[in-house]
Order: structure tokens, then C-alpha cells, then sequence
């Protein structure tokens, strides 16, 4: 697995960036530092879980952020923080998986999987149950990823997205179980059809996370 290259703070933290003081801005990253640590020890409480929840951490939305212009051109636009969110359920993955955010290709894998073993769906939501696994018709026919894995970040897109939150690992469906999926119109967001179809998988009916195949081709 490739790993995109750690920001430093003052890249990501335009606040601490402006500290001019040595010693202020040590104590601003040490801050910063000890927040996510907290976060962090909350992910580790549920990380086994059928479905698993990460929280995200300051660092992980600032990075988000900061390669969020990369990706945006790439994807088809329905919400304000669609290539942030994008970025963040491959960093949730990246975290549940292999222990790191930094451990994926963003940014690097336009055109291609987002991990060897998945490819990542994500959205920002607030969890509900009757949330579903939407895979566009003309990619799963092109594509056939061992597992799509959909990631809720629980939130509004009034709110945008708040370190703290949680990103609920919702569950995981194969190629063939998407391909045997419903089409369906999802709508425009200002009302009207899409253009396209997706197949909709309701979350209930995905494999849990504990089931996620150790070994992909």
C-alpha cells in the first residue's frame, strides 16, 4: 500500500501558521495534537464492530480540505463537500484498515480503485436506517472491485463537516451483489431526474465490516 506524504501542521492549520512565536506555535500543535488523541481513543473503542465507527480528527478534515481542490473536478458534483467527503471515506477506510489515514492513493487514483481490496462510497448524512449503497450503472459495468464499502459521515451539509464527527463504516457489498441491485433514478438535487441511473442497495441488506474479506485480488 502507498501512502500520500504527511502535511506538516503548519500546512494544514492556517492559525498556527500565522504564530509567529516558536514556543506559541509548539503549544498550539501540541493543542492540536492532544484533541486528536482524545479522537482518537474513541475510534479505538469501536473499531470491531459490525459497523465501525472513526471519528474524525482535526487533522483528518484539514487534510481533507487542503487536497479537496484535487479531487474536485473528478467527481460528479451533487453537494457542496462531495470531494471532501470523497477523500475522507477513503481516509476512514485507510484508518479502519490498515491503521493510518496517510495510507491510501488520494489524489493519485483518478480513473482507478480507491484501494486494491475496495472501492469507497461515501456520503454526508445524518445515520438513518433506510440510507443506501448507490453505485452509478455505467461504473459498475466497467468495473468490478472485489467490495464496495459505503462510509456515512454523519452530518449535514448546513454543518459541513465537523472534527468529532463520526464516519460510520456502514457495511460492505460485492460486484455481484450490486449488479443483482435495483436501478433506479436518485433525482436532482434541485428536483427532476439525474440523467443516470444507480443501483441502490439498502445499508440493511450489506455484509458487516467483521466479514470483510483479509485477503483481495
Amino acid at each position: 500500500m502507498r501512502a500520500i506524504p504527511r502535511l506538516e501542521p503548519e500546512d494544514l492549520f492556517p492559525e498556527i501558521a500565522e504564530i509567529g512565536s516558536p514556543e506559541l506555535r509548539a503549544a498550539a500543535i501540541a493543542g492540536i495534537t492532544a484533541e486528536d488523541q482524545a479522537i482518537e481513543a474513541k475510534t479505538e473503542r469501536g473499531l470491531f464492530a459490525e459497523r465501525p465507527t472513526v471519528f474524525l480528527t482535526r487533522e483528518m478534515v484539514a487534510v481533507a480540505i487542503k487536497l479537496g481542490p484535487r479531487a474536485r473536478m473528478q467527481r460528479t458534483r451533487a453537494g457542496l463537500y462531495d470531494a471532501e467527503v470523497g477523500i475522507l471515506g477513503e481516509f476512514v477506510f485507510a484508518r479502519w484498515r490498515h491503521g493510518s489515514l496517510y495510507a491510501c492513493n488520494v489524489g493519485e487514483n483518478i480513473g482507478r480503485r480507491d484501494f486494491r481490496e475496495a472501492e469507497i462510497k461515501a456520503s454526508l448524512t445524518p445515520w438513518r436506517a433506510g440510507l443506501h449503497l448507490f453505485v452509478r450503472e455505467d461504473y459498475a459495468a466497467k468495473r468490478k472491485p472485489p467490495a464496495y464499502v459505503q462510509v456515512i459521515v454523519d452530518g449535514t451539509q448546513t454543518r459541513g463537516i465537523e472534527p468529532g464527527a463520526r464516519a460510520i463504516l456502514a457495511g460492505w457489498a460485492s460486484a455481484e451483489d450490486v449488479d443483482a441491485a435495483p436501478l433506479v433514478d436518485p433525482g436532482a438535487k434541485g428536483g427532476g431526474a439525474a440523467g443516470f441511473r444507480v443501483h441502490a442497495l439498502p445499508l440493511a441488506a450489506l455484509r458487516g465490516m467483521r466479514s470483510f474479506p483479509r485477503r483481495t485480488e
